[in-house]
């Protein structure tokens, strides 16, 4: 082949019958054929993987560059500069994916270190109350905001509930600073927080409900508020 094979092609399935046929009797005689395809699907893992990662995967990517360049020869070489720029471009996407997604009112700072499903607000708070040092309230929503999940973090916790087939989440931490980030507003006389969702502090713990519709978000606030000052 005088052109470099277009794996991406390849796997997609996007690709001619003839042209296929060609990149499969080229993998089965040739051994630098294979560590091609094998360094590239490796690669595409470690941009996958991007998109999943608090940061970008930055050692992984690393890791691939230096398999793709250990294989030599034309091919190893065309794939790296295939890499090179690739890496160029997952940073600065990355950078912009973080400033769009990034949450100043975010309380889970950390990654999640463990989750179940629960089917009630008390098995959730006796299982977050176990698991880790936050002294988690029953929070029960409602019928309509059926809780169905529970998590936590390093510093926080969070319940997991369904309404109306869409997902909210109600993070706690004693790390009340971060809710203050959003502009103050008033909730029924009492002082919340808006950003991406509605925060509040109540005693030394900070709440942070995110997710779903705005309207439903309002109204589970609304509960979650009176019952995380009782």
């Amino acid at each position: 082949m005088n052109q470099a094979p277009d794996w991406g092609a390849y796997l997609a399935g996007a690709m001619d019958e003839e042209e296929r046929s060609k990149l499969d009797a080229l993998l089965a005689t040739d051994e630098l054929a294979r560590r091609d395809l094998e360094g590239y699907k490796s690669f595409i893992g470690s941009v996958r993987d991007a998109g999943k990662a608090e940061d970008v995967p930055v050692e992984r990517l690393q890791a691939s560059l230096a398999e793709i360049a250990s294989q030599g020869g034309k091919r190893g070489l065309r794939l790296v500069a295939f890499a090179v720029t690739a890496c160029v471009a997952i940073a600065v996407a990355w950078v912009g994916f973080r400033a769009l997604t990034f949450d100043p009112m975010g309380l889970n700072k950390t990654p999640t270190t463990e989750q179940i499903a629960v089917e009630s607000p008390v098995a959730a708070m006796q299982w977050v109350r176990a698991k880790s040092p936050l002294d988690a309230p029953v929070i029960d929503l409602a019928e309509d905001a059926r809780i169905v999940g529970a998590r936590y973090g390093d510093g926080w916790a969070c319940y997991d509930y369904e309404a109306g087939g869409e997902s909210y989440y109600l993070y706690m931490s004693r790390a009340t600073n971060a809710v203050k980030n959003g502009e103050p507003d008033d909730l029924d006389g009492r002082t919340v927080y808006r950003g991406k969702g509605i925060g509040w502090i109540s005693g030394d713990v900070a709440y942070y409900i995110r997710g779903g519709e705005d309207q439903v978000r309002e109204q589970l606030a609304r509960r979650a508020v009176i019952v995380t000052e009782n």
